[in-house]
């Protein structure tokens, strides 16, 4: 062969791969799934080669790679084209795909960086910035940008750095620097020198004059018994624990000779030995569990319906033990981290070392650790179980058996930045490509989910009892209306619910409210003239944060103190309205002084260990009640929770969206099953303002039929999923005019193709974001129709519109809206 190109993704958004030659020296080095180093307008960046070829580039010269980082792929040819059918279906980059899939510490890249030239005499009479760069480049060699604006106290520094360019004293450029660091770990052998017959002589010296090296090398022997067949190496912490003066010791025998120290990488994640046997199924589990296994030799999904506290987890236990007879690898996907913790914990007492993490709160370390102890594990034929939210889908799987969605109904699963893709979808579509079988499992399924299982797409069980006969809760409604205008009502909470909390906490048992608006109030408002302060970058109120006293806003993270007096009229009565967790936490601390209340939200739960911190105090009766967002309705599993409290359904059933009704009736009853778990019974109190509409009847009833059978009704008479597609489309810039024109004339060309198919273009619910402009379209296809080739038409009209006049506009395509 006399030239090698390769075909690179490159974590950039432009719509094709980009080819490269490959030096004829590096041959043997490139191969499909390695990262490469190639450059790109003068900067450096690492792509995954998707395929090599020796087909010559038209119409361009193609550049050299630079070099390759990897001894062997990372990426192997399922996952690239599970990449490949991502960015086609959801019509997004390649390298959408690759920023999405790969962790951070593999997508490396360049920094610029400055470097003294060599052989200049030192200058006289530089001015004092200049001087100082060009003093610590003499000490440092070299230094990064982010470097040089720290050691002037400036964010703009090219200026100078132009003017030693221009003076030859310095260059620039593009250096690749590797940010992930394995974790080391010291370990400690005995000097080959030291043997069995001559230990007994080195401790006797050593005791007459160094009792503490003694002491190290005693605790050693017997730790690493080094003459024993069973030997094995030790770590310094383990071997210092607890040993005064040690560390200074192990350093004199070390340099005596006696022990040897060497650096050992160490995986970042302790693994659990101890297993528990699985437990017992009941009969309608065991029952549900053979129609599982059953469908599966039919069908590759099947979709388990079971109401909250039926025990889905453990016949997802059995799943996995099953898959394991023929398969290496299951993934359990959750809607977000915030149940993780809980679902871990049940997994690992049953399979130990064999489960893993994998989400967003990990390090950038951690993360690439996961993925190198994937491919380690994989080529050891070890046994794994991957859980994790919609990130865990993008791992390199191999021999995957069995993929897990559990609370398939939740939007969580759908990522709203590029690539837009829906986990549970992405997930079918993987386990089709491997051979894989799919379970759904939830209590409230997704419409659409419900439909592909009725028309014989999916399979369907169902579980329609609570695990050890445990009965539903018993659900009540407080008219909060009516209570307002007769003024019975204490501050946020009816005489229902403040009674039902005495009860309930004086009896040991817990209780947790649901309020979905996290903060202290929904804003401030004058009360002259009812001014609301709005962020400067969203056209959005900002929301009171008591923690702090400040005004936030949720989009842009635009913080600012609450003002004293009204931006409009200049009266200084101001005051908080509307309540989130926040307030209701401090409120219900009023009625209640002796309780111990907790709260989670996105507030307290921003590091890694919150999560456990407040599951392991509210599981174990620390605490008494527990306020909460969404986060509260998925999937946990408190055996104590006898009282659940909605704060104000009503915010729930009003958002413009076709899906309300359905994600309304799904997250009351989600979090109405928290309570009365096990075998005792459980109440809610839902607050509303409208008692008799018709989804808080539902919730009421547990009639998911009637709410399934009002969804289909509408959506099939007004065209929308899943008796239709929808493509949704956002246009976005700076300045609206324009923006008002670029969506006319886009709706046009979508209209000359699709006709009145094409709704819009409309302002959304909140215009400006991060001083964007927002106008959205919507497109529905019918679901016979040729889905493929609507895709490809649209691609049209989107290289013309970027062709065009308006090509500064920013379109944004959401498949599947």
């Amino acid at each position: 062969m006399t030239e090698l190109f390769a075909d690179v993704i490159m974590p950039l958004s432009v719509p094709k791969l980009l080819t490269y030659r490959v030096p004829r020296e590096q041959f043997n080095d490139v191969f499909p799934g390695g990262r490469v180093i190639v450059q790109v307008k003068r900067k450096l960046y690492t792509g995954i080669v998707r395929r090599l070829h020796s087909e010559v580039p038209v119409g361009y010269s193609a550049f050299y790679l630079v070099s390759s980082l990897d001894t062997e792929p990372i990426v192997d040819e399922v996952q690239m084209q599970f990449w490949d059918w991502l960015s086609e279906y959801y019509m997004c980059s390649p390298g959408d795909v690759l920023n999405a899939a790969l962790p951070g510490h593999l997508r490396l890249s360049s920094d610029t960086v400055v470097v003294p030239v060599d052989g200049m005499e030192y200058p006289e009479n530089l001015p004092p910035k200049e001087e100082a760069i060009y003093m610590a480049l003499q000490q440092k060699g070299s230094l990064s940008i982010a470097e040089v604006e720290k050691l002037l106290n400036q964010i703009t520094v090219m200026q100078h750095i132009n003017r030693l360019i221009k003076k030859g004293l310095v260059a620039v450029k593009e250096e690749i620097r590797e940010s992930y660091k394995p974790k080391m770990e010291t370990y400690i052998e005995l000097s080959p020198s030291v043997s069995e017959a001559s230990i007994g002589e080195v401790l006797d010296i050593l005791e007459k004059k160094a009792p503490k090296q003694v002491d190290v090398l005693m605790r050693y022997l017997h730790l690493g018994k080094p003459f024993s067949e069973q030997k094995s190496e030790v770590s310094k912490p383990k071997l210092l624990k607890d040993l005064e003066g040690g560390d200074s010791a192990l350093k004199s025998l070390e340099k005596k000779g006696i022990v040897v120290l060497y650096e050992k990488e160490i995986g970042r994640f302790g693994f659990s030995a101890d297993v528990q046997p699985i437990s017992e199924l009941s009969e309608n589990q065991q029952n549900a569990l053979q129609e599982i296994e059953s469908i599966f030799t039919q069908k590759p999904v099947v979709l388990l319906k079971g109401v909250t506290s039926s025990g889905k987890t453990e016949i997802f236990i059995r799943l996995i033990e099953n898959s394991f007879e023929s398969k290496n690898e299951v993934l359990y996907l959750l809607p977000e981290i915030a149940i993780t913790a809980q679902i871990i914990s049940r997994l690992q007492k049953v399979f130990g070392r064999k489960v893993m993490v994998y989400h967003s709160r990990l390090s950038a370390n951690e993360r690439v650790d996961v993925w190198r102890e994937m491919i380690q594990r994989r080529s050891e034929g070890e046994k794994v179980i991957l859980v994790g939210p919609r990130s865990a889908l993008m791992l390199p799987f191999r021999d995957l058996g069995l993929i897990i969605v559990d609370e398939e109904h939740d939007p969580n699963f759908k990522q709203m930045d590029s690539p837009r893709y829906h986990a549970r979808d992405a997930a079918i579509w993987l386990a089709s490509k491997v051979g894989a079988k799919v379970i759904l499992g939830s209590a409230t399924p997704s419409v659409e989910s419900w439909h592909n299982a009725k028309e014989g797409k999916y399979g369907l069980v169902q579980l329609s009892e609570r695990f050890g006969g445990a009965v539903m809760p018993d659900i009540q409604i407080s008219d909060i209306r009516e209570l307002t205008k007769k003024k019975m009502m204490k501050s946020l909470f009816s005489p229902m619910l403040l009674d039902a909390i005495k009860e309930t906490t004086e009896s040991g048992r817990q209780v947790m409210l649901f309020q979905n608006r996290r903060g202290f109030s929904s804003g401030v408002e004058c009360q002259s003239c009812g001014w609301i302060p709005q962020c400067v970058h969203c056209d959005v109120s900002l929301t009171y944060h008591r923690g702090g006293g400040q005004l936030r806003c949720h989009y842009c993270g635009y913080a600012t103190v609450v003002p004293t007096t009204c931006g409009t009229c200049g009266e200084t009565q101001i005051r908080t309205i509307g309540f989130g967790t926040e307030k209701v936490e401090d409120e219900l601390a009023i009625y209640f002084p002796n309780l111990k209340i907790g709260r989670m939200d996105l507030d307290t739960t921003r590091s890694r260990i919150a999560y456990d911190r407040i599951f392991t105090s509210f599981s174990s009766g620390e605490m008494n009640v527990l306020v909460g967002t969404q986060m509260i309705s998925k999937g946990l599993d408190f055996a104590n929770v006898g009282l659940v409290g909605i704060l104000n359904a009503d915010t729930m059933l009003g958002f413009p969206d076709y899906r309300s009704f359905e994600r309304g009736y799904q997250l009351m009853v989600q979090v109405s099953g928290r309570a009365g778990r096990r075998n005792k019974p459980g109440k809610v109190i839902i607050q509303t303002k409208n008692p008799s509409h018709p989804v808080i009847q539902w919730v009421i009833a547990q009639d998911f039929d009637s709410l399934i059978q009002h969804e289909f009704t509408e959506r099939q008479l007004y065209n929308y999923p899943p008796f239709a597609r929808l493509i949704n489309f956002t246009l976005r810039h700076p300045d609206s005019r324009k923006l008002d024109d670029a969506a006319a004339a886009f709706a046009f060309q979508l209209r000359e193709v699709f006709g009145n198919r094409v709704l819009g273009p409309a302002y959304p619910n909140i215009p400006r974001i991060r001083n964007q402009y927002n106008v959205c379209l919507m497109l529905k296809i019918e679901k016979n129709a040729s889905y493929s080739q609507a895709k490809l038409r649209i691609k049209k009209v989107i290289d013309a519109f970027k062709a065009s006049a308006h090509r500064s506009n920013y379109v944004m395509v959401e498949v599947d809206g």
